[in-house]
């Protein structure tokens, strides 16, 4: 500063910078939430305007250097409690996001998430879509036998293996009860089909740990697929769960594949 102005007074280039250096760390610590950077900015910026008014010596500057180091540590307190404030309104945004578009139980995605990340997803693809619709079989028994928590632990579990056996860029989501459903984009119908002869062996492994030594639990899967992304998510929905209900009435523990035609 005292280079651009040498030839003011230095109550002048002293008044200057009080103006362009304090303004700016004020702004700054009001928004901070780059706290680092704010508090490089600030210390080394004013630790220069301090020393410079120390430098000059008699009481006039001497005050001024300390009102400066005043003004200092009031704008790094204002930094910490913008900064703390500004991330807990973050995280609390984040975490509200979160609870909005996924289910509480098992952290999949819930209905409402996954339609949309299909519609937001499905006409970027150049690939083939593949809607694979899970139903747990005898389920109802573990809960009536073991109790509720049991059975939600079991959910989770199923969770984990959909996460697990998918795709980092699949999507998976729980539609409610013990149904589940993902959306995958591959051109190879055998794929998906590998991919869900898997989830079926998984869940049989399934097991309970204590006196809980329950065998029945299996899934029936349906697959929708259509060669392209001009296809509904409607469509392939329903004709996911039609082909689930195959599985079913074909003795469950299996995979049932329909294809959607064009003019469904």
């Amino acid at each position: 500063m005292w280079l651009f102005f040498d030839d003011l007074s230095v109550e002048y280039q002293a008044l200057i910078y009080f103006g362009i250096v304090g303004l700016t760390a004020a702004a700054s610590g009001t928004h901070a939430v780059d706290f680092q950077t704010f508090q490089l900015f600030m210390f080394s910026a004013c630790m220069l305007v301090i020393t410079k008014l120390m430098s000059h010596g008699g009481p006039t500057f001497f005050s001024l250097a300390v009102m400066f180091v005043f003004y200092v540590l009031v704008m790094d307190r204002i930094g910490r409690n913008n900064n703390r404030t500004l991330l807990h309104n973050f995280k609390l945004t984040y975490t509200m996001r979160y609870r909005a578009t996924h289910d509480p139980l098992v952290d999949l995605l819930n209905r409402s998430e996954f339609e949309n990340q299909f519609e937001v997803n499905t006409p970027l693809t150049h690939h083939g879509v593949a809607v694979l619709f899970l139903d747990l079989d005898n389920f109802k028994p573990i809960n009536d036998t073991f109790g509720h928590q049991t059975g939600d632990r079991a959910l989770k579990q199923v969770a984990d293996i959909l996460v697990k056996s998918l795709r980092s860029d699949d999507s998976v989501a729980r539609l409610g009860g013990d149904e589940f459903v993902a959306c995958l984009f591959l051109d190879d119908i055998n794929e998906v089909k590998e991919i869900a002869d898997n989830i079926l062996q998984d869940i049989e492994k399934i097991s309970f740990p204590g006196s809980h030594h329950y065998t029945g639990l299996s899934a029936s899967i349906g697959i929708a697929f259509h060669h392209d992304n001009n296809v509904k998510y409607s469509q392939l929905l329903h004709v996911a769960d039609a082909a689930c209900y195959q599985s079913k009435e074909q003795g469950k523990n299996q995979v049932t594949i329909l294809f959607v035609k064009d003019n469904v």
